[in-house]
């Protein structure tokens, strides 16, 4: 008995220290996990928001280039192209060409006119002959300088044939998927290309056999995969595995990231993935980040460890100390308090360890109601010295707290977490991680004593809920972005098939929205179209939507409308609002604006097709001239 005696305080002090340095280890492992998780997925959203900007940004110059050539003005448009490439921003861009369709009866009389144009041997790559070519006639390098590499056949490659082929079909601009592209005349790089089709000018474009009727040839913009990583993400390169494939299986035919025959680095984190995808037009690159060694200097080191290896080496301390002093046949007062301070400087040490990682503690005598705080609290909840027992936890997170603290001491669970919001005395609300644990009962299993730790985390959920906000609005006007509005548009799909109501789908265009940033500069033009943004979200209800899709495109969503008329007065009383003048930097500019509408369910009765309805309608509308409005007659302009 007097072995076990002499054993039993030794041990409770050393298991009472490891307790605490397991609870401590658990909570700041678990912050430096979730901090680690939270910078990883920031890190992973922004290369996929960079990488789709990329693939948007080239589709505008494309559409742009388009726009150019169905006005008439396809013998400028190597001119048009070639101020805009250098400040384009079109990272990894190889060449920008113009592939003419020609056929085998126009090829020998297309080869004359090509060599007078050239003053050179013209030729088709490679020779025979085929049906159909596509030969490369102009060329530009990103520097928007023209490159004498010309007459490859882009048909002669099955896959850029079917690329071009997807793009006459659509009418807009299409993906490729992995492409071994040729550079310079002999280097082959891995890479793919988008290409949009080139109309001949005033003739109609919207059907699929007008499109193959009247296509004169395609603008291809060709890619670097390796530069186009490189210089889209620079330093992110390093920091995250990127692998981006043609489809949902990952082969070495379908795989564009990392390039083919390169080896990929292991992931430092496996557990640390994101999955998203990169569209354009119908075409998805599925695509897949994880982490890498260089990413662990964003984040620093665990702080754990150190808490772990300070409370093993307190621990054994203690034991040791205990052991010599229960030891000894006689235990003066002196000893007594030697062994109290030491057991004070362990727990002070455990306290100082914690709150050096930004923590506070607190520790609950049940058997009192006393609840200690250490200052790192008071700090935390913006309470003065030894007041922060008189915060109060926000109405909507105390059910949940209470729930959590209550499973803790019943037993149920063998911590206490929550996350919620306290008000101190300085009013303001704050987001804490509260973590506990019972480390004492009574004989009959009550809880008696708990002990826990009160982190700061409203940095971290302010973070969140602004990268969320982020993702959803457009940073140039502060409107919906894409993902919202169609998010929106299928929600009120569902309500207005359920409750049978009608509602409408408006696409606004700028007319020559161009000369405005070639008058008045980009920063007015970009002004405007916030105060567009302004009077189109003040002339409709607040239940009803308008989106910013890019450019001086619009598009609103008018849902639950009594009857067609409402959907007529409304688009009217948009384009009257319109036509008044916009007072910037003591300018005044007028503009007008093409109104395309389509409604549900008379026209369309899915969001792909209410969508293109309209926009088939604000083409008509600007072919009419401009300044005017035009509704879909059953799924035609």
């Amino acid at each position: 008995m007097l072995h076990f005696r002499s054993f039993a305080l030794p041990a409770v002090a050393s298991l009472l220290t490891l307790v605490f340095t397991g609870f401590a280890w658990h909570q700041l492992h678990g912050d430096y996990l979730a901090r680690r998780e939270a910078t990883f997925s920031h890190l992973a959203n922004e290369t996929q928001s960079l990488l789709q900007q990329q693939l948007d940004r080239s589709a505008h110059l494309l559409r742009s280039a388009q726009a150019h050539y169905a006005s008439g003005n396809g013998n400028t448009l190597a001119s048009f192209l070639a101020p805009q490439l250098p400040t384009a921003g079109l990272n990894g861009l190889e060449s920008l060409s113009i592939s003419p369709l020609v056929t085998l009866e126009q090829r020998d009389n297309f080869l004359i006119s090509q060599r007078q144009k050239t003053g050179s041997s013209f030729d088709i790559s490679p020779a025979g002959e085929r049906p159909l070519y596509a030969p490369v006639s102009l060329a530009l390098n990103a520097q928007g300088a023209r490159l004498t590499q010309l007459g490859q056949d882009l048909f002669a490659d099955p896959e850029q044939q079917r690329i071009l082929t997807l793009a006459r079909d659509a009418g807009s601009p299409s993906l490729s998927g992995s492409l071994t592209l040729r550079a310079d005349g002999s280097e082959f790089k891995p890479g793919f290309i988008i290409a949009s089709p080139l109309f001949t000018p005033g003739e109609p474009a919207l059907s699929v056999a007008e499109r193959r009727t009247h296509l004169q040839a395609w603008l291809v913009a060709a890619f670097s995969m390796r530069e186009w990583l490189h210089e889209t993400l620079g330093q992110k390169a390093d920091d995250l595995e990127l692998l981006i494939t043609d489809g949902a299986q990952d082969s070495a035919e379908t795989r564009l990231s990392p390039a083919s025959g390169s080896s990929a680095p292991v992931a430092v984190a496996p557990d640390l993935s994101y999955s998203g995808e990169l569209r354009l037009g119908e075409r998805i690159w599925p695509l897949h980040i994880h982490a890498l060694p260089a990413f662990n200097s964003h984040i620093g080191g665990d702080p754990a460890k150190p808490v772990a290896l300070l409370g093993v080496v307190l621990a054994a301390l203690l034991f040791y100390l205990c052991m010599h002093l229960s030891a000894g046949k006689r235990r003066s007062s002196n000893e007594v308090e030697r062994l109290q301070d030491a057991l004070q400087e362990a727990e002070e040490r455990w306290r100082f360890a914690l709150e050096g990682s930004g923590d506070g503690v607190w520790d609950w005598d049940l058997k009192s109601g006393q609840i200690s705080f250490s200052p790192r609290c008071d700090e935390i909840l913006g309470v003065s010295a030894g007041q922060a027992a008189k915060a109060i936890i926000h109405p909507e997170d105390e059910s949940q707290e209470r729930a959590a603290m209550q499973a803790c001491l019943d037993g149920k669970s063998s911590q206490y977490l929550s996350e919620h919001r306290m008000q101190g005395e300085d009013g303001q609300w704050h987001w804490v991680a509260a973590r506990g644990m019972v480390v004492a009962r009574t004989f009959t299993g009550a809880a008696a004593r708990m002990i826990g730790t009160m982190s700061d985390i409203t940095e971290r959920k302010t973070a969140s809920e602004r990268l969320q906000g982020m993702a959803q609005v457009d940073a140039q006007t502060g409107l919906p972005n894409r993902t919202l509005f169609f998010d929106r548009l299928q929600q009120a799909l569902r309500m207005a098939k359920r409750k049978r109501e009608t509602l409408a789908l408006l696409c606004v265009d700028v007319d020559n929205f161009k000369s405005v940033n070639e008058n008045f500069g980009q920063a007015v033009g970009n002004k405007l179209l916030r105060e567009i943004a302004e009077r189109l979200s003040c002339t409709i209800r607040d239940s009803d939507t308008v989106s910013h899709f890019g450019s001086d495109d619009f598009t609103l969503l008018l849902s639950t409308l009594a009857s067609d008329e409402d959907a007529h007065l409304v688009t009217h009383k948009l384009h009257a609002a319109l036509s008044q003048d916009f007072v910037i930097n003591n300018r005044h500019i007028s503009i007008t604006v093409s109104i395309g509408a389509a409604l549900f369910p008379q026209h369309a009765r899915s969001a792909e097709t209410l969508l293109n309805s309209a926009q088939r309608a604000m083409q008509q509308a600007r072919k009419a001239g401009g300044n005017t409005v035009c509704f879909s007659l059953t799924g035609k302009s």
